[in-house]
């Protein structure tokens, strides 16, 4: 998962991820890099500052192909969404990804 260094993903971050997941689970964050990157820099591009604490706690958002991510979240108001997810990332809650 070292993909994720460049991206300021810590190695604490990565090594909580890896206990958290099952082995299938990293496999596919890993099989699938191309998406997680590109979710992990739109969470990044609308103000999401809190990248290694959602990457923990929420790391599904990662596998949701990132078309339906944006299709998501764009329906909000992105400053404020950003605020609320940087207070408390447990507010991505309030939001169906499936």
């Amino acid at each position: 998962m070292e993909f994720l260094l460049p991206f300021g993903i810590t190695k604490e971050t990565i090594a909580q991820v890896i206990k958290n997941n099952d082995e299938t689970f990293i496999e596919n964050l890993i099989c699938d890099q191309e998406m997680v990157i590109n979710n992990l820099n739109y969470f990044k591009e609308i103000g999401i500052k809190r990248i290694n604490d959602l990457l923990i706690e929420r790391t599904d958002l990662f596998l949701v192909p990132t078309e339906i991510l944006k299709e998501k979240l764009d329906k909000f108001n992105l400053n404020v969404l950003s605020e609320l997810v940087n207070e408390d990332f447990c507010n991505l809650e309030l939001i169906d990804m499936y």
